[in-house]
């Protein structure tokens, strides 16, 4: 049984390591919270790994690889709204997620803002001329402006990079 000094101490304890907590390193909680989400995420545990890359982005709230990582477990939650705006927010932020813009725009494609999947799609292959995922959104996006002799052009361009490409065959119909 637990006696009421040693209940005092326990109560002490936990309120000297909650305030240590709140003073401490923002990057380093941040940190400390993105290891146990992934740690959750690994054991398909994804409403604690949400739970803990959200306390993440308190600590750190412009922290593209955090929102991308937050994105993903929404998406495997089937909250696709949210991961899409965790997507949106990846795009904002930071140019060097390839993933998070083509699915922003495969998102846009369905509204339709064909402008807006183009410009995601073509900043993609600026850094990453041979993403054949990337020119194929891009060549949907051309069809949804009514520029079909542009989309042809990117299909061709992806399967003659991959002729395998079973996005680039459904895209060409």
């Amino acid at each position: 049984m637990i006696t009421v000094p040693r209940t005092c101490l326990l109560i002490g304890t936990f309120w000297m390591l909650l305030a240590a907590g709140c003073t401490g390193d923002p990057v380093a909680r941040a940190r400390a919270f993105v290891e146990s989400g992934d740690r959750y995420a690994a054991n398909n545990q994804l409403r604690e790994a949400a739970l803990e890359y959200r306390n993440a982005l308190e600590q750190q709230p412009n922290a593209a690889e955090v929102h991308y990582k937050l994105g993903l477990t929404f998406e495997r939650l089937g909250e696709i709204d949210d991961a899409q705006r965790a997507f949106m927010r990846v795009t904002e932020l930071d140019d060097r997620y390839p993933d998070a813009d083509l699915r922003v725009a495969l998102r846009f494609m369905e509204v339709p803002r064909f402008d807006e999947a183009r410009r995601l799609a073509q900043r993609v292959l600026t850094r990453e001329p041979k993403n054949v995922r990337a020119l194929v959104v891009l060549a949907r996006a051309m069809e949804g402006l009514g520029d079909s002799a542009a989309a042809a052009h990117h299909l061709k361009e992806a399967l003659t990079i991959d002729p395998r490409s079973s996005e680039a065959h459904v895209a060409r119909g």
